[in-house]
């Protein structure tokens, strides 16, 4: 039986070998400078299982000008609260009594790096549910649960510069997005790129040039196999709006034309369970162990930028 990465290392590029195995003329490959994109808002949405009885809890983290957590116990219980205060406590309960939650948090002497909305060090965040610990992050992390998904929005321009990390205990690698065309921005540097690549977008990792797209108006929807640290991920695009709806607003009624601005939209996937086979044994027991030991490590990145 081969391999997973041997049967996709036709097809998958390798982030570690971009760069190495790209033409002489390796200036085309290195990344222009452009300094980290700061979000508007970051949500990382956490899962875990309560001890006690096995319930699947999930918990939202929402960073912007305050912290807003959603704690799902099912897809009809959720509950809601937005914190604004640096340090506290708040207390959640269900009108059955069926569910006890408590919120502890401080953020006192957190420490946010390039001025983004979602603290690095100096804080932490504790969610209990029914007397269970359920979320721990910041300083002291809780091993117990498991991140599924980051979301991270930005305004104003296609050109971007992120950090990623695909599994919890992996490496954080640097990523930069930039689109030509359908948007201003990047400064001296940007206007000269754009000026020759109006419609292309590019992709660096750790500031090595992985793979382009041109002929960006045909191909605004897409998807490229990448492995990062072994790990199969799958970054999709779809820049139908970013390039298109502005006139398809100026066309349509005022209501429209009120609604969220045009947006560009990305978004890495790291494959697990079934989906990161390329063929099922016999054993229908098997493969079913087999999904459910990889679900817990499936994480995606999803990457929203809005015109101004």
């Amino acid at each position: 039986m081969r391999g997973l990465a041997a049967c996709y290392s036709e097809h998958a590029i390798n982030v570690s070998d971009a760069y190495c195995s790209g033409p002489s003329n390796h200036s085309n490959y290195i990344s222009p400078t452009l300094p980290p994109s700061i979000p508007d808002t970051v949500t990382t949405t956490y899962k875990t299982n309560l001890p006690s009885s096995d319930k699947p809890v999930s918990v939202s983290l929402t960073w912007s000008d305050n912290l807003t957590l959603v704690i799902s116990i099912t897809p009809t219980k959720t509950y809601s609260v937005s914190l604004k205060k640096p340090k506290g406590s708040r207390r959640l309960t269900s009108s059955s009594g069926s569910f006890n939650g408590e919120i502890l948090w401080d953020l006192t002497e957190a420490e946010y790096d390039n001025n983004g909305p979602e603290p690095t060090r100096g804080f932490s965040v504790a969610v209990v549910v029914n007397s269970e610990i359920t979320l721990r992050v910041g300083d002291v992390r809780d091993t117990s649960s498991w991140r599924v998904s980051r979301t991270e929005r930005y305004s104003g321009t296609c050109w971007l510069s992120t950090k990623a990390q695909f599994s919890d205990n992996g490496a954080k690698h640097e990523i930069q997005i930039q689109c030509g065309g359908g948007g201003g921005g990047g400064g001296e540097e940007g206007y000269l790129w754009k000026t020759k690549s109006p419609e292309t977008m590019s992709v660096w990792v750790e500031k090595r040039k992985v793979f382009q797209v041109k002929k960006l108006k045909w191909n605004f929807r897409g998807n490229q196999t990448m492995f990062f640290d072994g790990m199969l991920v799958d970054m999709m695009w779809d820049l139908h709006d970013w390039f298109f709806r502005e006139s398809t607003v100026s066309s349509s009624s005022s209501s429209s034309s009120s609604s969220s601005p045009p947006s560009a939209v990305f978004m890495f996937r790291r494959r697990s369970g079934l989906d990161s086979k390329l063929w099922l044994d016999d054993d229908e027991e098997e493969n079913k162990k087999f999904g459910l030991r990889e679900t817990k490590h499936s994480f995606s990145l999803v990457i929203c930028v809005s015109k101004k």
